[in-house]
């Protein structure tokens, strides 16, 4: 269910996106939510981003970044130079750990999976516009699970150095 946030500040969001069925349907949920307003969605114009942001103004950006490939990266990077104190969210299909971290390398504060739902799109939104990252529930487990193999390893290699590195106890009865 979406639901609108407890204040009653209006999050002025811009949706990018080449596509036009997409742009209707985020339309069409987006405008059930009183706190956010749409600004003008334009197909085909993800080229013009920067000249759109630096026009309209928005509190977010969300960004339709299914089906362009790498494009996407790059629109966020430009976007993050023509305006870098607007959150940008990037919506996409790629659920590979390397693509996320150059998305938010690239300037993204949000990063939802096209088919993760109208509910999370409007949680990044949300959470992004309040000055958080936000990632979906799955590239979330994909990026704490990535974490979680990294500190495993890293926790394992330091105990293995530690252990070289102390004294022995052997034959020491003390």
């Amino acid at each position: 269910m979406l639901t609108p946030l407890s204040k009653t500040e209006n999050i002025r969001t811009l949706i990018l996106s080449d596509q036009l069925l997409v742009l209707v349907e985020l339309s069409h949920f987006l405008e059930l939510c009183s706190d956010i307003t749409l600004l003008r969605e334009i197909p085909g114009r993800k080229r013009a981003a920067s000249e759109l942001a630096q026009i309209l103004q928005p509190d977010v950006l969300l960004l339709d970044g299914t089906g362009s490939g790498g494009g996407s990266l790059t629109i966020l990077k430009e976007l993050k130079v023509v305006c870098p104190q607007l959150p940008l969210i990037l919506l996409a299909s790629q659920e590979s750990r390397t693509y996320v971290l150059q998305a938010f390398n690239a300037g993204a504060e949000g990063y939802v999976l096209s088919m993760a739902g109208e509910v999370h799109i409007v949680s990044a939104i949300r959470e992004v516009h309040a000055g958080h990252l936000y990632f979906c529930p799955r590239i979330r487990r994909l990026i704490l699970g990535h974490l979680q193999r990294q500190k495993n390893y890293t926790v394992a290699a330091g105990l293995q150095r530690s252990r070289k590195n102390l004294p022995s106890n052997r034959g020491n009865t003390a």
